[in-house]
């Protein structure tokens, strides 16, 4: 990271924050000031990902939930399946009383939640769902459920 930028990001985390992001490319960048005891403040960081493909290969980089380094602790894959009720973009199972023209969006389907799931439970990786629609609710429910069933040892 140039340098410019690392001093941009440590003047940003000086500031007060209840929690805090690290994007993709700031990633190492916390992990190494992590190690050095140089990070102003403790970050949890959560990774988001679009793609099952895309998740995979940062595992495969070495990203593990729980481990830390200083102030850093590598914590869940977080996935945005919809949006918020305010907006009407929280995904239902019937249309808004007041907007009878949407259910809201999922940003997943069934098939990319059920395998970025399966993905992160496969690897040891906690999962937090952020779901605030009915239908999403019961999408995230499924997505678990089918990684239980696939993943948990079978009597034989």
């Amino acid at each position: 990271m140039h340098s410019a930028k690392a001093s941009l990001l440590y003047r940003v985390m000086t500031c007060v924050f209840t929690h805090f992001h690290c994007l993709k490319q700031s990633f190492k960048y916390c992990m190494t000031m992590g190690s050095q005891g140089r990070l102003p403040l403790r970050i949890d960081e959560q990774a988001l990902f679009r793609t099952p493909e895309n998740f995979k290969y940062f595992i495969e980089q070495g990203y593990k939930t729980g481990r830390a380094s200083g102030f850093f602790k590598e914590g869940p894959l977080k996935i945005l399946a919809d949006g918020s009720l305010g907006a009407r973009t929280a995904y239902l199972t019937k249309p808004y009383e007041d907007a009878p023209e949407t259910c809201g969006i999922a940003m997943y389907t069934q098939q990319t939640l059920n395998d970025m799931v399966l993905i992160a439970t496969e690897y040891g990786i906690s999962t937090a769902i952020h779901a605030i629609g009915d239908r999403t609710i019961d999408m995230a429910l499924d997505a678990f459920e089918l990684a239980r069933e696939r993943l948990s040892p079978h009597p034989t």
